[in-house]
C-alpha cells in the first residue's frame, strides 16, 4: 500500500479537514451494457451474458429490426447464450431488443457492427453492505483558535461513474449528531478533532463512518486535510443553516494521503495520515451552462492513468444558482504526485434533474473547458411518457435512456436501458417487454473523444474516453 497526503481549506474558517476517498464500483454505471465489433457483414452474431457472473444466458428473447422497423426477426438465445441472424441488408442500421425474465432489458438502436455482446443486469439483487471507520492521525496545529479542523470520507471518482455523478453526494447521506449552537446532523464521513474555542465551544468528532457495497475490492482510499475560519462556520451553524456548499470556497485543501489495494469485502477499521502537500495548479474560467444551475470545478489526480482512480484534490463553486449571472473565477489545488491532473467542470441543479459536465484531462495551468452539453428537455413528461421518446445521439457519442419502476416504497430499479448510436432515433415504448409501469425516466448524452468508433466499441474501455456528459431525469406523477 502507498500512502500520500493533502491539505484542505474551506468554509471561511480555517478548519483542518480530513477526507477519506474510496474507489467503489458504481451500480448504475460500472460499464456500458454492450460491446461491439465489425464482424462479417450479413452475419449478425449476438452473445448475451449475466452482468454479475458473466455466465451465458440461455432463453433470452432477441428481437431485431432495421432502423425503419420494416424488417423484423425474433429468436431466443441458445444454451451458449448466442443468437445468430443471416441478413441481406448489410448497409442498414440495425435495432436490437434483448430481454429475459428476472433481468432488466437492453435495446441498442442504430448500430452497424455485426458482433455484439450484451450484459443483462439481474433485477432486485441482494445488496450486502460493509462498514468502514477510523481516524486521522497527525492533524495540523489548531492552537491558534482561529480555525476549525475537521474531516470526511468521500468516494473516489472513475470515468465509469461520471454519467451518474452528483456533487451533492460528495459528502455522505448518512448522518451523525453534532452539537454546535444546538443539535445538528453532519455527514457521517466527516471528522473533527478535539478543539475548544473562546472557552465555551467544544468540538469533537474524531471517527468517520462509511458504508460500502460488496465487491469493492482492491479499492483506493484517500484522506484530505484542510482548514476553515471559525467565524464563518460558527455563523452558519448559529443561524441554523449548518454545513452548506455556500461555504465551500472558503475551504482550502492543503494535504492528502491515500492507500491503494484495500480489500473492502468485510467491516474494516482504517486510520490515515496526510503527508503530501498541495499547491495551486489550475486557474479556472468557464462559459455558463445553457440552464440555470450551480457550477462546480473539481480538481482530480489520476492515480492509475486510466481514469479509474481519480482522487479529488479540490472543489470550488463557480456559479451559485441563486446568483446565476455572477461567475466567480477560482483556482484549484493539486499535488506533485507524478500522476496526470485533470479538472471536472460540473453544472447541476439542486434537485439533480439536470446535470452537465466537461472533463479536461490532462489539465493545463489555465483551464477554459468550453461549452457545456445541453441536457434533453423532459419538462413535458411530468405525468406520463409519450408512445415514442426521442433518443438521438450526439456527435461522437451515445444517447442512453433508462426506465425505472418501483420495487419497494423507497426504491426504484432499472427495468430497461436503451442505447442509441443514431443522430435521429426514437424508441417505441411498446418494446418495453418486461418494463411494467415506468415511474422514473432518465436520459443521458455521452460524448467521447474524436476517435470514437461505433463499429468497434468496448463497453468497458469506452467510458474512459468520455469528454462531455449531459443528464436529465423526471419522476412521473400520474
Amino acid at each position: 500500500m502507498r500512502l500520500k497526503s493533502i491539505r484542505a481549506w474551506a468554509f471561511g474558517f480555517q478548519i483542518a479537514f480530513s477526507l477519506a476517498v474510496v474507489t467503489m464500483p458504481q451500480a448504475a454505471w460500472a460499464d456500458l451494457s454492450f460491446s461491439s465489433a465489425k464482424g462479417t457483414p450479413g452475419k449478425l452474431e449476438i452473445l448475451v451474458i449475466d452482468e454479475e457472473t458473466t455466465a451465458p444466458l440461455a432463453g433470452a428473447d432477441v428481437k431485431l429490426s432495421d432502423a425503419n422497423q420494416f424488417l423484423k426477426k425474433e429468436i431466443k438465445t441458445t444454451a451458449a447464450g448466442t443468437a445468430q441472424f443471416v441478413l441481406n441488408w448489410s448497409a442498414r442500421e440495425k435495432n436490437i431488443h434483448v430481454s429475459k425474465a428476472g433481468y432488466a432489458g437492453v435495446s441498442i438502436l442504430g448500430f452497424k457492427s455485426w458482433n455484439v455482446k450484451i450484459s443483462l443486469q439481474a433485477q432486485n439483487p441482494i445488496k450486502e453492505v460493509f462498514h468502514l471507520q477510523g481516524n486521522l492521525r497527525g492533524w495540523d496545529d489548531s492552537s491558534d483558535g482561529d480555525y476549525v479542523h475537521g474531516g470526511a470520507i468521500l468516494p473516489a471518482l472513475s470515468a465509469a461513474a461520471l454519467p451518474d455523478f452528483d456533487a451533492f453526494a460528495l459528502l455522505s447521506k448518512e448522518m451523525d449528531s453534532f452539537k454546535l449552537f444546538g443539535n445538528h446532523n453532519i455527514p457521517a464521513n466527516s471528522m473533527i478533532p478535539d478543539q475548544r474555542f473562546f472557552g465555551l465551544i467544544h468540538l469533537n468528532k474524531e471517527t468517520y463512518r462509511l458504508s460500502v457495497s460488496p465487491g469493492a475490492t482492491n479499492s483506493t482510499i484517500a484522506v484530505f486535510q484542510g482548514a476553515i475560519p471559525n467565524r464563518s462556520l460558527f455563523k452558519a451553524f448559529q443561524s441554523g443553516h449548518g454545513f452548506s456548499y455556500d461555504l465551500i470556497n472558503q475551504f482550502s485543501i492543503s494535504k492528502i494521503g491515500f492507500r491503494q489495494g484495500v480489500e473492502l469485502d468485510h467491516d474494516l477499521r482504517l486510520d490515515f495520515e496526510t503527508p503530501t502537500e498541495l499547491k495551486t495548479m489550475h486557474a479556472m474560467r468557464i462559459t455558463p451552462p445553457p440552464f440555470k444551475s450551480h457550477v462546480f470545478a473539481i480538481a482530480v489526480t489520476d492515480l492509475g492513468l486510466e481514469r479509474q482512480e481519480w482522487i479529488p484534490t479540490d472543489i470550488k463553486m463557480m456559479i451559485n444558482q441563486d446568483h446565476f449571472d455572477h461567475v466567480e473565477n477560482v483556482s484549484l489545488k493539486s499535488g506533485n504526485f507524478g500522476y496526470e491532473h485533470g479538472v471536472i467542470s460540473l453544472a447541476q441543479t439542486p434537485d439533480r434533474r439536470q446535470v452537465s459536465l466537461i472533463i479536461t484531462a490532462p489539465a493545463p495551468a489555465e483551464v477554459h473547458p468550453g461549452e457545456f452539453l445541453k441536457p434533453v428537455d423532459l419538462t413535458g413528461y411530468q405525468t406520463a411518457l409519450p408512445k415514442t421518446v426521442s433518443v438521438s445521439a450526439p456527435k461522437n457519442g451515445l444517447s442512453v435512456a433508462v426506465f425505472k419502476s418501483k420495487t419497494s416504497p423507497n426504491e426504484k430499479a432499472i427495468t430497461w436501458t436503451v442505447y442509441s448510436l443514431s443522430p435521429r432515433a426514437e424508441f417505441n415504448l411498446a418494446d418495453l417487454a418486461n418494463g411494467g409501469t415506468t415511474q422514473e425516466f432518465e436520459q443521458t448524452l455521452l460524448e467521447f473523444s474524436p476517435d470514437f468508433d461505433e463499429g468497434n466499441l468496448d463497453g468497458h474501455t469506452i467510458v474512459k474516453s468520455i469528454s462531455r456528459v449531459a443528464r436529465s431525469s423526471v419522476t412521473l406523477k400520474p
